[in-house]
């Protein structure tokens, strides 16, 4: 285990709800200081972000994130991102996903588990993204507004991050999503391509320049994901860093190694039973983190994966 992965020890509180849950407390007794964190996010958002092209905004959004949890967390691979599953079921198959491996599912959260999953993130003081999909489409859920809101309350310096298709994405929407509290909308388009859907989501984010971006899926060769081999998608990228891109929780409470899992093969623990903080400094976890930024392939869901860099 590295020393940025050691750095940390736990701390007993208790959380919402009566849980008894775990703070990552700095050496000598230090606490987290995100004070300068937020300015600085705030700066780069407006003054420099915005202003560049995606390809240079990526590398610099990681940058900045691994520099924040540094100083936060004492780890710099600590994920930028957290996403809750709040559903199963995506109006979508597009092979390039894990998702097109499973069956079609169409489960919601039960508000226990997501009101733990705020509380195992309040313990960690979170002030970064919280999004509401894993391997779904959130707008098909019909509890998102007020999970939305629920963020918003627990989390109030968190980024509460809608990852959408876009399909259901309208004028009258965007507003109700505002109103719950939402702080960012990332619109990832998808082929095949159509016009009346280009112009729609076009006129949305004329709307609100400063809440709606969009990400191209599927022009490139997208990546292999749980072996897809009967398509064309890049090979192995030499390393990979998705459990730092972002840290996932399923609906169960399950936390994988990475989105990749549709089958659940590589579970590193369970918010019922663990705080996040130990998921994420546990001992497998840590191995196959370093494992993959070595360059190797970490675990079985890994052969016939593209990696993520």
């Amino acid at each position: 285990m590295s020393s940025a992965e050691t750095i940390l020890s736990p701390e007993t509180v208790t959380g919402a709800h009566g849980c008894s849950l775990q703070r990552m407390v700095m050496p000598h007794g230090k606490r987290p200081i995100p004070l300068m964190i937020q300015p600085v996010r705030s700066i780069l958002s407006r003054f420099l972000i915005r202003r560049l092209p995606m390809r240079y905004t990526r590398h610099l959004g990681r940058f900045y994130s691994r520099a924040a949890n540094l100083l936060k967390y004492g780890d710099p691979t600590f994920p930028a991102s957290f996403h809750i599953e709040t559903s199963e079921f995506c109006n979508r198959s597009c092979w390039y996903c894990s998702s097109a491996t499973r069956p079609k599912r169409t489960g919601v959260i039960s508000d226990a588990m997501f009101h733990l999953a705020l509380a195992r993130l309040q313990e960690l003081n979170w002030t970064g993204p919280v999004a509401y999909h894993y391997e779904n489409e959130p707008l098909l859920n019909p509890n998102l507004l007020s999970q939305i809101a629920q963020t918003c309350r627990a989390l109030p310096r968190c980024i509460p991050t809608l990852v959408t298709n876009g399909d259901l994405l309208t004028h009258e929407q965007m507003d109700a999503l505002v109103e719950a509290g939402v702080g960012r909308v990332i619109v990832s388009r998808h082929p095949p391509f159509r016009d009346a859907w280009d112009a729609r989501i076009e006129a949305v984010r004329h709307a609100w320049p400063d809440r709606v971006s969009m990400m191209q899926v599927g022009v490139t060769l997208p990546v292999h994901k749980n072996g897809q081999f009967d398509h064309d998608g890049i090979a192995w990228q030499g390393h990979c860093i998705a459990p730092s891109l972002c840290l996932g929780i399923r609906m169960n409470g399950d936390v994988p190694l990475c989105g990749c899992d549709a089958k659940h093969l590589a579970v590193m623990g369970n918010i019922q039973t663990q705080s996040l903080n130990e998921i994420w400094r546990g001992r497998e976890f840590c191995a196959l983190r370093r494992t993959l930024r070595n360059g190797n392939l970490g675990h079985k869901i890994c052969m016939g994966c593209s990696g993520m860099i």
